[in-house]
């Protein structure tokens, strides 16, 4: 691949290309602009007239160009000569303007489109190609702020009420609007498979944390007040719980706080994963990009964004060193860099998160439910714990009379006096039997209700997690008191069993 360097002076460009020893070209998330650092052979013996005669100060600027196609074009901002005789200079594309200008701003129900479109008029920068971005953010107001800082801060407010990226990037010298979904490159970068002898990956690092992961996330209002909260349970299970308080855009109304709490947290609660590798070079591959990685050896198949990108260029040996970010917006990707869903829906995340909200309502109706069952099953079986100690007590009674009337009928001086005592103690035996049936048939009764609610307590932990609420703590002690009443209720039935057989 054939580099070319022209260098622009006054108006008029010169090919430099032979005085080139060096070239490094970068960029990163988070950071305007793009530059190029060049070293330039710059020795006295060769003559004037093959000196690149580069001065900062006289604003010239500088294209690159790889095989006829322009990678590159922007102002030398930085010069530096040592005693090695060569000159080293730095140039940034037009992007470094957003940074390089402070102002005060102040929008009302403008998109980001809007206001990108408006800050490139206000401070004369070239703009190309502008992504229609349709969120109307309801306010923006920044005070001596940089051009760069009042976009990143619409861009972000667009992401969070629509959960679509977009970036900014300077082409050809003009700035350009996109939608990052739709910077797809067609590129696999490998290790090399098995029964493959290439791989244009030569040198990887990979991280996994899930130290900055959130399990649960909180919107509060100014006072304190939760508007809004969703947590993964599911996850808390496995990682322990990781909370996140967050404030509230100003610019979203209440009923879809609920949508965006599940949006954010879908995105908080994925483990960080950053890949960092060293390839052959590929220019379309910069920073913003999307690229399919491939290392089997460690289980990575998927795409990822390029975060930062450095090229190197030592004669014509091309090499690459990429930042990578987990990209959790493309999974429909495929690893021939071809995309599987060609009608992606703008608004998944959302719809998802609607129907996230709607299944929590309706498992909380079903848990409310089950809820109820618990009560009624605490309470039945404390009734029949209570009706088994009255039976039981009125057992108690009709035995010590039954015990009562046999001793009486042992002192009586007639035979017939003897006869009405002895069948007056049978009755109360009969009567003490009854009772101690009854105690019986009520420890069954609490022993089932019992039962009833431990499998209802169940189908309500089920529910637990999808309605995204805690468990009622009335049903927790409904429990308790249909377990409490159901031992109570086995006491009394163990010490009635004696009265069926005639006591002991």
């Amino acid at each position: 691949m054939a580099l070319k360097f022209i260098l622009i002076k006054a108006g008029t460009g010169y090919d430099i290309t032979d005085t080139v020893i060096k070239v490094n070209w970068s960029g990163r998330k988070n950071s305007p602009a793009r530059s190029v650092k060049l070293t330039i052979l710059d020795d006295p013996d060769i003559g004037e007239e093959n000196r690149t005669g580069i001065d900062v100060a006289e604003g010239h600027h500088l294209i690159m160009q790889e095989d006829g196609e322009e990678l590159f074009r922007g102002i030398i901002m930085t010069q530096d000569r040592t005693q090695n005789r060569e000159l080293s200079v730095t140039a940034y594309d037009n992007a470094i303007y957003l940074s390089a200008n402070k102002g005060s701003f102040k929008y009302s129900k403008k998109t980001a489109t809007q206001i990108f479109l408006d800050v490139c008029k206000r401070y004369g920068i070239s703009r190309g190609q502008v992504a229609q971005t349709t969120y109307k953010i309801p306010s923006l107001v920044d005070v001596n702020t940089t051009i760069y800082d009042i976009l990143i801060n619409a861009l972000s407010k667009t992401y969070i009420a629509t959960g679509e990226r977009y970036y900014i990037i300077s082409k050809k010298g003009q700035l350009h609007l996109l939608r990052r979904r739709e910077q797809i490159s067609k590129l696999v970068l490998e290790t090399g498979s098995e029964g493959s002898q290439y791989g244009n990956l030569t040198a990887y690092s990979y991280r996994k944390s899930i130290s900055n992961t959130k399990t649960r996330l909180k919107i509060i209002s100014e006072n304190g007040k939760t508007m809004a909260q969703w947590a993964d349970r599911n996850l808390e299970k496995k990682i322990g719980m990781m909370e996140d308080v967050q404030r509230p855009d100003d610019s979203l109304k209440k009923k879809k706080l609920k949508t965006q709490v599940i949006v954010m947290l879908d995105e908080l609660k994925k483990p960080e994963q950053t890949l960092s590798v060293t390839a052959f070079g590929i220019s379309s591959i910069i920073s913003g990009a999307a690229v399919y990685i491939s290392i089997p050896e460690i289980g990575v198949g998927r795409t990822f964004y390029v975060d930062a990108d450095s090229h190197d260029w030592d004669g014509e040996y091309h090499t690459m060193k990429l930042t990578l970010n987990y990209a959790s917006d493309l999974e429909q990707i495929n690893e021939g860099g071809e995309i599987e869903v060609t009608s992606a829906d703008d608004s998944s995340a959302v719809k998802a998160a609607q129907q996230e909200i709607k299944d929590a309502a309706k498992a909380l109706k079903e848990k409310k439910a089950v809820e109820k069952i618990i009560v009624t099953a605490g309470k039945k079986a404390e009734r029949a714990a209570n009706l088994a100690e009255t039976a039981l007590k009125a057992a108690k009674r009709a035995y010590a009379a039954y015990e009562k009337a046999m001793a009486n009928a042992a002192k009586a001086k007639t035979p017939a006096r003897a006869a009405s005592f002895t069948k007056s103690a049978d009755k109360q035996l009969a009567n003490a039997a009854k009772q101690a049936q009854k105690v019986i048939d009520q420890e069954k009764i609490a022993q089932a209700e019992y039962e009833k609610s431990k499998v209802a307590l169940s189908d309500a932990q089920a529910l637990y997690h999808a309605s995204q609420s805690d468990l009622a703590s009335t049903a927790e002690f409904a429990v308790q008191q249909a377990d409490s009443s159901a031992r109570r209720a086995s006491e009394y039935a163990e010490e009635a069993k004696q009265y069926l057989q005639g006591g002991s």
